[in-house]
């Protein structure tokens, strides 16, 4: 049976702070923290602007950013699919059509980076998903270069309330 691995992102503020706080607190009071490192540079896309609708391009860039990140070495009972068809829905949606044509398309010369944040929760991991893109758009072309770390804390164990209060 499946474990049911929620995916945490800002849109769920009070959860992905508590988080992230409990992860510092788990780091500040641990002597030899265990975690992995893995980054992930995806292939440059240098796209001419003359017949692209500029909006659904990037809606699928960023669609497709999800074959690129790491999802293995979770444990087996964590659901991947699940987890892989959140980060879909969240890369997609993580700039709204408004953001991209106020800060790339209306521009003349634009250059715009957004940076997102996922956390997978397991019972003894978390994985902190940082996807980085900068998006610069001149006269004739639009480029995009995206970076994905991966960080996963091993046998990690969540600070008790009094040590978040220490």
């Amino acid at each position: 049976m499946a474990l049911n691995t929620p995916l945490i992102n800002e849109q769920q503020p009070a959860q992905f702070y508590r988080e992230i706080l409990e992860i510092q607190t788990y780091l500040d009071k641990s002597e030899k923290p265990q975690f992995t490192v893995d980054v992930v540079v995806v292939p440059t896309v240098n796209e001419q602007l003359d017949d692209i609708d500029l909006v659904d391009m990037i809606y699928k860039y960023n669609w497709n950013l999800v074959k690129d990140v790491n999802l293995e070495g979770l444990p087996s009972e964590v659901d991947k699919t699940s987890i892989r068809n959140d980060l879909e829905r969240h890369l997609q949606a993580r700039l709204s059509k408004q953001a991209i044509k106020d800060n790339i398309q209306n521009k003349v010369m634009a250059d715009f980076s957004k940076i997102s944040k996922y956390i997978v929760v397991g019972p003894d991991f978390r994985r902190i998903i940082t996807v980085s893109t900068r998006y610069s758009k001149d006269k004739t072309s639009l480029l995009i270069a995206t970076a994905i770390t991966h960080r996963t804390l091993l046998n990690y164990k969540p600070p008790s309330f009094q040590e978040l209060l220490a």
